[in-house]
């Protein structure tokens, strides 16, 4: 019983979860993991890391969000690390860094790096310092409800001022809206506002089941901007611009699973769903997680989920090592 035989190279997790309309799900998590290589397509890194099964936060600052978590209507696009600047860019206005892919596009401002002094701004010493690309370096700061990792809420005399902003906002602008490309915190208010109402009402006739009122978007943990149509992703090509001296082209990997579970005595197929991207630039890894659901009514018919089966039937847009190439030979030549 709940047996699963996974004959990718791919790690994977299995369990059930429950949806906020009482709807018993069993899930299969994947996650591919590959190593960016400059001018050379991805490489796949075997051992490959685990799923991450629950958030990773520093401080109040969520590094990662869970990768077990309840399916997601769409693909969260998140890009980490740090952004150099380019060799066009200039001391006294930053530049601009876009991410885009086809039908998709999200540009940020990279302020000059400059601190309050007085009752202005003024540049650093280094104001073409390469900034991160997270919540730290976005406007706000203590008691800022949407950013309380950010800078320039409450600014005092030789404080640092935030270097990322919307595309267009001025260099010589305070205050603005936060963004950053970043993941964002289940509790911030960007995402507790579709999370339901935990309130009497609940408590008495509903818990410990989720809200009914949740809305689905609360799963997703990228900014509203960054979310894509995951079907459009394999096999894509995201290019960044502005994120270091040079653009740079990344061929996102076109992976195609057979994912089937034995439930109720029959073999259903499942469909594995893009959940996550995950470019870090500072590692130079690429990661994809994946999720195949299969409904199964109620709690109790779990145990009528008997086993399930991964295979990787296509696997393109990366390179693999010829010692790993054991891994990734096809079912039927390892049965």
């Amino acid at each position: 019983m709940w047996e699963v035989e996974n004959r990718s190279p791919f790690p994977h997790r299995s369990g059930f979860l429950r949806d906020h309309l009482a709807r018993t799900f069993w899930c299969l998590h994947l996650k591919a993991t590959f190593a960016l290589r400059a001018d050379h397509s991805l490489q796949c890194l075997l051992p490959q890391p685990d799923l991450l099964q629950g958030p990773a936060y520093d401080g109040n600052r969520l590094l990662a969000d869970g990768e077990t978590g309840h399916e997601r209507t769409l693909c969260d696009l998140i890009i980490q690390g740090t952004a150099t600047a380019p060799a066009d860019a200039t001391p006294q206005k930053g530049w601009q860094i876009e991410a885009s892919l086809p039908g998709w596009r999200k540009a940020l401002q990279v302020l000059p790096a400059r601190q309050w002094r007085g009752r202005r701004a003024q540049l650093t010493d280094t104001p073409l310092a390469p900034v991160a690309l997270d919540w730290r370096a976005a406007h706000g700061g203590e008691g800022f409800a949407e950013n309380p990792c950010g800078l320039g809420q409450t600014p005092a005399d030789g404080q640092a001022l935030p270097r990322l902003a919307p595309a267009g906002t001025s260099p010589d602008a305070t205050r603005f809206a936060a963004d950053c490309l970043a993941p964002v915190p289940r509790e911030w208010p960007q995402r507790a506002k579709w999370g339901g109402l935990y309130d009497a009402a609940w408590q008495q006739r509903r818990a410990p089941l989720l809200p009914a009122d949740l809305d689905p978007r609360y799963w997703q943990s990228a900014l509203p901007d960054q979310w894509v149509m995951p079907d459009t992703l394999p096999g894509a090509v995201l290019n960044l611009v502005g994120f270091g001296p040079k653009p740079r082209a990344i061929t996102l990997p076109d992976c195609e699973f057979e994912v089937a579970t034995r439930f109720r005595g029959t073999w259903h197929p499942q469909t594995p769903r893009l959940q996550s991207v995950t470019v870090d630039l500072d590692a130079q890894r690429l990661a994809m997680v994946w999720l195949a659901v299969l409904p199964i009514e109620a709690t109790q018919n779990d145990v009528l989920v008997e086993r399930s089966f991964i295979a990787l039937q296509k696997g393109r847009g990366f390179t693999v090592p010829a010692a790993d190439m054991p891994a990734f030979m096809t079912p039927w030549e390892t049965a």
